[in-house]
């Protein structure tokens, strides 16, 4: 994509705002892929290593103040 005197972008903000211009509801809507199920990847399940494997700690008390204004 390219701005409008046929350079390209350098910062991001413009970009964005060019490519949202050219969004159209077209894009934006749903898909029914249910006939095209049999053709996604299948992957086998994979489970991530705890943060205990790795040889890490949890210290709640990093986190005691964002449970308690949840709880408000």
């Amino acid at each position: 994509m390219l701005k409008n005197d046929d350079k390209p972008y350098t910062v991001y903000t413009p970009y964005c705002n060019k490519w949202l211009s050219l969004v159209t509801p077209f894009f934006l809507k749903s898909y029914p892929t249910e006939k095209y199920s049999a053709n996604f990847h299948r992957q086998r399940k994979i489970t991530f290593p705890t943060l205990q494997k790795w040889g890490l700690k949890i210290h709640i008390h990093l986190f005691r103040h964002r449970i308690r204004k949840q709880a408000l």
